[in-house]
């Protein structure tokens, strides 16, 4: 689980890089906030963001949004931030994760 760093490119290619590496899949789950809901959520839970730091992270996150399904994870899902809240277990299917794996290695492969 990663927060704001995960929006940064080479965290995440090194992310993939690792994991692919040991062989385990890569599941990127967004909480998709505009940058007013960010700086709420953060003030709410005591904490404060530079002005400067929140813009450059909406940009990144706005690049993410629309490409991170070619940036080689398994599985993108963006939850909007309104349903975040009723978020408990976050839980996925052995079936979709063996069918995904196959899928890297097919690519991996050819």
């Amino acid at each position: 689980m990663i927060g704001e760093p995960g929006t940064r490119p080479w965290v995440r290619r090194a992310l993939l890089r690792r994991a692919h590496r040991h062989g385990h899949t890569v599941h990127l789950l967004g909480v998709d906030a505009t940058p007013d809901q960010a700086r709420d959520g953060q003030a709410a839970r005591g904490r404060s963001i530079r002005a400067g730091s929140l813009a450059r992270h909406a940009r990144r996150w706005a690049a993410l949004r629309h490409g991170a399904r070619l940036e080689g994870f398994d599985t993108v899902r963006l939850l909007p931030r309104a349903d975040a809240a009723r978020v408990h277990v976050i839980a996925f299917s052995p079936a979709l994760v063996a069918v995904r794996a196959a899928e890297r290695v097919q690519r991996c492969a050819g």
